[in-house]
């Protein structure tokens, strides 16, 4: 859907697509648009964590990059953004749902949550959504606010409603949940972002005008 109707171009470094998005704008009078993304300052988040030393040089680097590969652009427009933050976590500050709750596995109708341990949607049985909502929460306590999902969404429509399960569960700054029956990249991150803490929610938009 993003990408319907526009050429796309892979890279493997950041100055080679630097490079094809300069080729590209430049190589016509008529008036374009590019959109170039690099993971590696989101990756580095996720594996050592935004408060890293690491992060930091992904950063610094892909800003290095740009000002060096944009050299060639003329009476362009150059917006910089994310399209998130990230949350510094730790697998010491995780908890599993099927451990705090053994019994929560019986309930759900899929095995497998929705979303990210930082928003976990479960899909529940039908009629135990608000069982799943109390024990949930008693046993989390100040560690994650538990709720029905649709209390997210001003309006839910018919595809949203599909996917999106029956109780979200948020955990507080710098936690994670997960189920372990379900064990993924939780267990090593020290990076995230899906809740609503502002260090994830939060991002800039810088203008370059060339």
């Amino acid at each position: 859907m993003a990408t319907r109707g526009a050429a796309v171009r892979g890279f493997d470094e950041l100055a080679e697509g630097l490079q094809t998005l300069t080729d590209t704008l430049c190589g016509s009078e008529e008036h374009r648009y590019a959109f170039l993304y690099w993971d590696a300052i989101d990756r580095a988040g996720h594996i050592f964590g935004p408060g890293s030393q690491e992060f930091h040089d992904a950063s610094r680097a892909a800003l290095d990059a740009l000002w060096d590969g944009l050299g060639q652009l003329r009476d362009a427009t150059v917006l910089i953004t994310a399209d998130h933050g990230q949350a510094d976590v730790s697998p010491e500050r995780l908890d599993y749902l099927d451990d705090l709750w053994p019994e929560l596995p019986s309930l759900l109708s899929q095995p497998r949550p929705a979303g990210s341990s930082r928003d976990v949607f479960l899909h529940v049985r039908e009629g135990f959504a608000e069982t799943v909502i109390n024990q949930l929460a008693l046993r989390l306590g100040d560690r994650a606010d538990v709720i029905s999902a649709t209390e997210l969404f001003d309006h839910v429509g018919p595809r949203l409603a599909e996917r999106l399960g029956d109780v979200a569960v948020l955990p507080s700054a710098g936690r994670q949940v997960w189920l372990r029956q379900a064990a993924a990249n939780e267990q090593w991150f020290r990076g995230h972002h899906g809740g609503l803490d502002t260090v994830e929610t939060g991002t800039y938009l810088a203008q370059l005008i060339l």
